[in-house]
């Protein structure tokens, strides 16, 4: 028997409720969750996500990387950058390639981050 729905189609009606059980569960205990689905060959992701308040670093910047992916597979790295250095300068960091653009190391007194 062929199966004549498309991988999007599957990946919304069978996986999406699935992963959006999980990240409610994960969000009620306060524990950061984010799931990616590369559900064809042409670059389309789909991307659960739940990010309370103290989730750890990794898990913010890979959302920063899944927001900015483009169709075809693509992603726009100046926009991931954009989001690294926003962060950067909100929380601080220890990167020697964001000092190296002259992002402070700890967040600016009183600086109102966009």
């Amino acid at each position: 028997m062929e199966d004549h729905v498309s991988h999007e189609d599957w990946y919304d009606a069978e996986v999406a409720p699935k992963l959006a059980e999980l990240s409610k569960a994960c969000l009620a205990r306060g524990v950061g969750f984010i799931a990616l689905v590369a559900y064809d060959g042409q670059g389309s992701v789909g991307r659960t996500i739940a990010i309370p308040e103290s989730t750890a670093l990794m898990i913010r910047m890979a959302d920063a990387l899944a927001r900015c992916w483009l169709p075809g597979g693509r992603a726009d790295i100046d926009m991931f950058i954009r989001a690294l250095v926003k962060h950067a300068k909100t929380y601080g960091h220890s990167s020697m390639f964001l000092a190296q653009m002259g992002i402070p190391a700890s967040p600016a007194d009183g600086e109102t981050v966009n």
